[in-house]
């Protein structure tokens, strides 16, 4: 044991009688003795905390507060009486009750001072719990830098966390648009492909039946010969249809065209046309009697252009 635990301060009481000393034993063989001569043995803790009886503290109270009752009586029955003697009892009394304060108030501190000695004793027997490295003690102020360094690590892995999930939200719905326009997409390739399958199956009955009117009209060799002739009639009718098509479409060229040069001129006229307009409303505007020389050219342009318009 550490020798602070006997270094405890004993606090000065008024003791009646002295607890009496234990015997002493001469034999040699006894533990506490050491080759015939005796050895004094440790005090143990209860006997080293000596402390003061409460009774020897408030000695005397019960007396005094018997007597604050009897003056306060007596001062009671005589105060009608007797005016000039009520500042002294009461001064009395009041002397009475500091005293009774003083006494309770010695002895909460011994109370407490046993108390504080009691935890001074534990904490020196647990002394060798203690952690003996200084980097296992933890202060406040280091804990909080800690835990705020912490706290800020994952505010920020919080924030990241929620941007990558808005991210991915944003690529998620931008995912499911297009997908929904794939599938529409798909929707209308099926309808042609189902339009184009029942016409090809029309288109199919009707060469079956049209072979079949020309096989029953002509027999083998001479319904062979007329389909041949029809097939020739035919193809001269869509080269003279293409060549029509192809016609129609050189004219259309070329009315397109002269639309476009048509509508260029039509623009350049307008633009000269409110150009004259500006111009003639300038000269009204200013009232001049005459018109100069550079105005006149001017006006003769502006009239050129629209005669070539």
């Amino acid at each position: 044991m550490s020798s602070l635990a006997f270094q405890l301060i004993q606090p000065t009481v008024q003791r009646t009688s002295s607890p009496p000393s234990p015997p002493t034993n001469s034999n040699p063989s006894h533990p506490n003795s050491s080759k015939g001569k005796n050895i004094s043995r440790p005090v143990s803790l209860p006997e080293l905390l000596a402390h003061a009886d409460d009774s020897a503290t408030l000695e005397g109270v019960t007396e005094k507060v018997e007597l604050i009752f009897k003056l306060l009586k007596k001062h009671n029955a005589t105060g009608k009486e007797d005016g000039g003697r009520m500042p002294r009892s009461l001064a009395e009394i009041l002397g009475i009750l500091d005293d009774v304060r003083s006494r309770i108030e010695l002895c909460s501190q011994l109370s407490g001072r046993r108390n504080a000695e009691l935890r001074r004793c534990k904490t020196d027997i647990l002394r060798g719990n203690a952690p003996t490295s200084p980097t296992s003690i933890c202060y406040p102020a280091e804990e909080n830098q800690k835990l705020r360094r912490e706290l800020a690590a994952s505010m920020a892995a919080r924030k990241s966390l929620e941007s990558m999930f808005a991210g991915l939200g944003r690529e998620k719905e931008m995912i499911a648009g297009e997908l929904a326009c794939k599938v529409q997409e798909l929707r209308c390739a099926e309808e042609v492909a189902a339009d184009l399958c029942a016409e090809n199956k029309m288109l199919s009955d009707k060469v079956r039946a049209c072979a079949a009117e020309h096989r029953w009209c002509g027999g083998d060799g001479s319904g062979a010969g007329r389909e041949e002739a029809v097939v020739r009639e035919m193809q001269g009718r869509n080269r003279e249809l293409e060549e029509q098509l192809l016609g129609s479409l050189e004219r259309y060229k070329k009315a397109k065209k002269g639309l476009k040069e048509a509508e260029k001129e039509t623009a350049r006229v307008v633009e000269a046309a409110a150009a004259a307009a500006k111009w003639l409303r300038w000269v009204r505007e200013k009232g001049r009697p005459a018109v100069t020389d550079k105005e006149i050219l001017e006006l003769e342009e502006v009239w050129e252009k629209l005669a070539k318009g």
